[in-house]
């Protein structure tokens, strides 16, 4: 993070663990704040190399900072025995089940990584309604259509079956999810995402949508 000056962890060629993004820097101190029953939380840091504050900008600087002085970061994650970091999601895309459970998106985006007919899914939280409370998951699919358009154009052309085909990825990860967990909602999305100048995808766009 840049407002961290910017290394927190990492890992290196003698401790590594590539599911993790690595152990805390020297002279930093990386905490978990309000875990759940898993043990994540938000990781807040502190170090000689916090940024002072946001530029003429003093509210924001306040809401950036705990009492004790630590760097809120906006991540979800959690520390194991051996002090690896591991981030599990960001406080703003989290999905909270009917239940009261928390769902994190990118868990579940991450699993359709080896689709080879999907180009592109965002995993958003879909609202109940005024009188009830949580979310329910929803899943926008995005398809390979350059793919599709050479190998199968009528296929690439027809909303209908496009969707139905994406029904079948979300239901091959679905099966190994825990119930609350699952998708509930599949939505055709042929354009491509808005993206942000990093190439991230705006979910507070699609977010809106649901």
């Amino acid at each position: 993070m840049s407002e961290n000056g910017p290394l927190i962890a990492t890992n290196t060629p003698k401790y590594n663990n590539y599911d993790a993004v690595g152990l805390t820097v020297k002279r930093t101190d990386i905490q978990i704040r309000e875990a759940n029953s898993e043990g994540i939380g938000e990781i807040v840091v502190k170090s000689p190399s916090l940024m002072q504050g946001y530029f003429r900008n003093p509210e924001a600087t306040a809401e950036m900072f705990t009492e004790d002085g630590f760097l809120k970061t906006g991540d979800l994650g959690y520390i194991d025995r051996k002090g690896f970091v591991y981030i599990t999601g960001r406080i703003k895309n989290l999905i909270v089940s009917p239940a009261g459970k928390n769902i994190y998106p990118e868990e579940i985006e991450a699993l359709f990584a080896d689709s080879e007919n999907l180009s592109e899914i965002l995993v958003v939280g879909k609202p109940l309604g005024k009188e009830a409370k949580g979310e329910e998951v929803m899943a926008l699919c995005r398809p390979d259509l350059e793919r599709l358009q050479e190998t199968d154009p009528q296929l690439a052309a027809d909303d209908e079956r496009l969707l139905a085909m994406m029904q079948e990825e979300v239901n091959r990860v679905n099966a190994g999810l825990e119930r609350y967990k699952r998708i509930k909602y599949v939505r055709l999305q042929r354009d491509e995402f808005e993206k942000t100048s990093s190439q991230k995808i705006k979910r507070f766009v699609y977010r809106q949508e649901a």
